[in-house]
């Protein structure tokens, strides 16, 4: 506290045995980083009220993954529940710690970090929802990329690719990225490509930042222009849409965005949530977020860093940059580049052969 914080919330009163620590009176623990003092309690006299008593410790399994709630990239673990043979676990996610990396947060995560877990629980889409979908057919994870690329080689071929739009949003990660980056702007020439994230918060000075999403700079390296989503544009000629995240529904009133959407002839959304935002879409496809699946975030200072599935996605679930790998395959416009991406490893060496900035990182 007094050498991270500066804040001194903290102090040992009285001498000798009977030295203890306490707060001050009439004063609380009140920084951004208090979490870290019951991880890093050597006896465990300071307990986390969000943590105690919910389950036992050796129940966890651990594992490991980057925080998303804003551009530091901060190195954490996730703590989980598997669950019991016999019974339901009141949820999955039990406690976020921090994950020693000298070079981004050394041995800290800040609160936000550390109790904003709710979002890899709450609320999750677990499988396809098809609301409008011309035909009797039905769609599966086997036959969606086929169904979009039908779409898409449609207005293609006509020369109509200014009738496709993309919403995408920065919690994407850097292979995903370059897909969308490579299939929509280098291979089809699509112009209406917007991004939807929060709104940016308050930097605490140390490492929580204002930006409130991962990935925005990798966004930028990869080569596009973060725009905000413009209504007017979408509303303008738009027959196919290609939507990610939930963020969107935020960002506007649910009457602006409805009209605007209700212009829209085919309209797919891409997310991990169910939301009223979800029977606006024709399609919703659930989608899988960083700690269930693979590949590599680039934080506010450039550092690429890749991670792993840390936990399961939940139902039908599936991460973006596989369905985008099949969708380029299933469009035929560069099928070989492509079919040899199997892997979030292999788009990112095959970033670093295109990008200069990916290039040194892979090195």
């Amino acid at each position: 506290l007094k050498e991270v914080t500066t804040t001194q919330d903290l102090g040992v009163f009285h001498r000798g045995v009977h030295s203890s620590v306490n707060i001050y009176e009439g004063a609380a623990v009140e920084n951004n980083y208090s979490g870290n003092l019951a991880e890093i309690c050597p006896v465990g006299a300071i307990t986390d009220e969000d943590f105690r008593f919910k389950t036992r410790s050796w129940f966890l399994k651990e594992g490991e993954s980057i925080c998303p709630l804003c551009s530091r990239g901060c190195n954490i673990l996730i703590e989980y529940h598997p669950g019991f043979p016999r019974f339901e676990v009141p949820k999955r996610v039990y406690r976020i710690k921090a994950r020693e990396n000298p070079e981004v947060n050394d041995f800290w995560v800040c609160d936000r970090g550390r109790y904003g877990y709710s979002y890899l629980d709450e609320h999750r889409a677990d499988k396809i929802i098809m609301n409008k979908i011309e035909g009797e057919n039905v769609l599966t994870w086997e036959n969606i990329s086929e169904y979009l690329g039908e779409k898409i080689k449609r207005l293609s071929s006509a020369k109509k690719t200014s009738g496709i739009a993309l919403i995408l949003h920065t919690w994407l990660s850097n292979e995903e990225l370059f897909l969308l980056h490579k299939i929509f702007k280098d291979d089809l020439k699509v112009e209406k490509i917007f991004f939807a994230d929060l709104p940016q918060g308050e930097a605490d000075g140390y490492l929580l930042t204002s930006e409130t999403s991962p990935n925005r700079r990798g966004a930028q390296e990869i080569g596009f222009d973060i725009k905000p989503v413009d209504l007017d544009a979408l509303a303008s000629g738009t027959d196919f849409l290609l939507a990610f995240g939930p963020f969107l529904s935020g960002l506007f009133s649910p009457k602006d965005l409805k009209a605007a959407l209700n212009t829209v002839k085919r309209k797919v959304l891409f997310s991990s949530y169910t939301h009223e935002l979800n029977s606006l879409f024709d399609i919703v496809l659930p989608v899988a977020l960083i700690a269930e699946k693979e590949g590599s975030l680039t934080n506010v200072e450039g550092k690429v860093q890749g991670f792993q599935p840390a936990l399961e996605p939940p139902g039908e679930s599936l991460p973006e940059w596989k369905v985008l790998s099949d969708l380029g395959k299933e469009l035929g416009i560069d099928s070989k580049f492509y079919s040899e991406l199997p892997s979030p490893e292999a788009i990112l060496i095959e970033m670093g052969k295109k990008i200069p900035f990916f290039k040194k990182k892979n090195d």
